[in-house]
């Protein structure tokens, strides 16, 4: 069982149902599984979604999700197609990503290097907006950052938020997602 095999699978869904699908991952579905934030999948395309699941869940616990969802959307047939899930480790009990916004921070952390030296001006700008609409930044925060140049505006970004914690920093993980995917593939965050 691999990555393939649920893209494949989600390959199978009329758009309807994949806004379903993507729908049901924002909801509690199964117990020890945290639900994923709205702003990750937003404007996700199927990959991106197998990409956020995996991560979030590991590759046994994105199975068993996505079984768990398929039936709730009443695609009975899909889940027959997936192989049974394994008496492995799951995604919440392995070592990666138990809690999207424990690890946030360290994540963060440890793309800042790369985070700095790639991120464009305009998506900068675009993950200001954003962090000032869900009310991460002030508007204070935000017009220093935008008073910066080059790489010290991209530094200024990412320290602000490391330093309002957790969920700050999951916000700012999200809004990179979704102003740049490309980008946060690179960086590993999906």
């Amino acid at each position: 069982m691999t990555a393939v095999d649920l893209f494949n699978t989600l390959e199978d869904l009329k758009e309807e149902e994949f806004k379903k699908f993507k729908w049901h991952l924002h909801q509690d579905i199964l117990e020890g599984y945290q639900s994923i934030k709205v702003a990750m999948l937003e404007n996700a395309e199927r990959q991106d979604t197998v990409d956020v699941m995996v991560n979030t869940y590991q590759l046994q616990g994105a199975l068993k999700v996505t079984k768990k969802v398929l039936e709730l959307i009443n695609r009975n047939d899909l889940v027959q197609s997936l192989p049974h899930t394994s008496s492995g480790p799951e995604g919440p009990t392995g070592p990666r990503r138990n809690d999207p916004a424990e690890d946030s921070e360290k994540r963060l952390k440890e793309v800042r290097t790369e985070f700095v030296k790639r991120v464009s001006n305009p998506v900068l700008n675009q993950l200001l907006d954003k962090l000032l609409e869900r009310d991460v930044i002030t508007d204070e925060e935000m017009q220093s950052v935008r008073a910066k140049v080059g790489s010290e505006k991209a530094r200024e970004v990412i320290d602000t938020v490391r330093g309002k914690g957790s969920e700050a920093s999951l916000d700012l993980i999200a809004a990179l997602c979704e102003v740049d995917p490309v980008l946060s593939r690179t960086l590993g965050l999906i």
